[in-house]
């Protein structure tokens, strides 16, 4: 906010042009911020107990300034002196065990101050998100309700579907934003309901995502044949440059991994490993990972279908991550080198598994538009996770990202007319957009990501990018 002069008394004005982001989360986020609550209040019991052991020193010392002071009968002028001194000491010692700013008094102080501090802590951890968890608790009462009784399910079918087609009709008449945010509460009775057909009386689950796409994986997985998983190449769909600096260096290659059928028909993204020569010699990596190009799930040639996604929010293993792999080791990736993966929607969940599941030395992970809420999507290295207001596939997680120090969220709402199109609110070249954005922003979650990836790649030496097209082949 800025002060407007005017001819009369001074005004607050609002700034001109707000930031759009929404940061939390990471090292500058809640979790973050009641952790330093905690070390504020164990400093200040660990000073007070300083001063109750500066206390019992001062006593002791006190307790023997008093035999000094003791005058026998007939003093001689040496004890005369020695007894006018340890009076005097002792009148000096009194002050610093019981006067106001003795030890006594500021060790009760600063007890009081540790116990405002939790207090303080407690008052925010409560109200943090309290809204948002009291109304997903009285959604998973509501679900219960219905998934724990017999044709609970069929029965909260009906109105489910009903709600979906209202909230379609109303955006497609209305015009306004895409209803994104509601998508999370939709998967959410969706999923318990997948949980608990077929395995009776269930109550609703907090994290439902990974469980129900894993049913439905693992039941598609028995109607698929045994495929096998190739990277290729691309001739020619190489490059050269600097090695990325920011979110929008990042973000920016995207638009660069298309490959072509053998036809010269358009058959998707393919993967970028970028291979980061340093000036001392030593080497890192950055790989972007595309997002969902296929609709099927299971007998596309490309991997990254929906197959792939439902085992990637169930935990397993997909024939996308083998493929990312396997694109990896051929470009040279080595175990120990560093590496910051970058994943647009399907892309991230990739990154998040393998930075999680080892085999490479993953140092930051950067998602862009990926439902990364789930329970196996934790972050185990620096992840930036970059949404929309109104995300249609960030949502499909049901549950909020996590504020921890590994995981920082920004979320930028966008204009009116863009917010409309969830193709637009999804595509890669508004994020480009929005990671500009946040490559300006001086949020300490942002510039502590930041400082990782910098950490990771270093600022200067050559970037060369070599493209893999993905296959998911027929085996004989």
């Amino acid at each position: 906010m800025t002060l407007a002069p005017s001819r009369g008394p001074l005004v607050l004005a609002a700034p001109a042009d707000p930031s759009p982001l929404r940061i939390f989360g990471g090292r500058g986020g809640t979790v973050a911020r009641l952790e330093d609550l905690d070390r504020s209040a164990q400093a200040l019991d660990g000073a007070a107990r300083a001063l109750d052991a500066a206390f019992a020193a001062l006593t002791r010392v006190q307790a023997k300034l008093d035999e000094w002071s003791a005058a026998p009968l007939d003093p001689t002028p040496e004890q005369i002196a020695s007894i006018t001194t340890a009076r005097a000491a002792r009148g000096a010692v009194e002050p610093l065990r019981h006067g106001p700013w003795g030890t006594r008094a500021l060790a009760g102080e600063l007890r009081d101050a540790a116990a405002k501090v939790r207090s303080a802590r407690q008052g925010y951890e409560s109200a943090e998100g309290l809204a948002s968890r009291a109304f997903r608790g009285v959604l998973s009462y509501l679900v219960t309700g219905f998934t724990a009784t017999p044709l609970g399910t069929v029965v909260l079918s009906k109105p489910l579907v009903l709600s979906l087609a209202t909230e379609a009709a109303v955006w497609k008449l209305g015009g306004g934003p895409y209803p994104g945010d509601r998508t999370e509460k939709y998967l959410f009775v969706l999923a318990n309901m997948i949980r608990s057909i077929g395995s009776g009386p269930r109550l609703a689950s907090g994290d439902p995502v990974p469980e129900a796409a894993g049913r439905l994986a693992r039941t598609i997985r028995l109607a698929q044949p045994p495929r096998k998983i190739e990277a290729l190449e691309v001739p020619g769909g190489g490059s050269t440059g600097e090695p990325p600096r920011g979110v929008r260096d990042l973000v920016r290659p995207f638009k660069d991994a298309g490959t072509l059928n053998p036809d010269g028909s358009f058959r998707g993204d393919g993967v970028i490993v970028t291979k980061i020569s340093r000036p001392d010699g030593s080497t890192a990596w950055s790989v972007t990972i595309p997002g969902t190009q296929r609709a099927g799930a299971g007998w596309e040639d490309h991997p990254f279908d929906n197959l792939s996604n439902l085992e990637l929010e169930a935990g397993m293993l997909s024939d996308s991550e083998k493929a990312v792999r396997l694109a990896m080791e051929k470009a040279g990736v080595g175990a120990e080198d560093p590496v910051v993966l970058t994943g647009h929607s399907q892309g991230g969940l990739i990154a998040q598994r393998i930075a999680a599941t080892g085999g490479f030395s993953v140092a930051a992970v950067l998602t862009i538009g990926s439902p990364t809420g789930t329970s196996t999507m934790r972050s185990t290295v620096p992840t930036l996770h970059v949404e929309h207001v109104g995300e249609p596939v960030s949502s499909l997680d049901a549950n909020p990202n996590r504020d921890d120090k590994l995981s920082t969220t920004v979320v930028r709402e966008l204009d009116e007319e863009s917010s409309r199109d969830p193709r637009v609110i999804h595509d890669t070249a508004t994020y480009e957009e929005t990671a500009a954005a946040i490559d300006a922003s001086e949020d300490p979650s942002v510039r502590s990501w930041l400082d990782e990836l910098e950490g990771a790649l270093g600022s200067d030496g050559e970037a060369e990018s070599r493209v893999f097209s993905v296959h998911r082949l027929a085996t004989l």
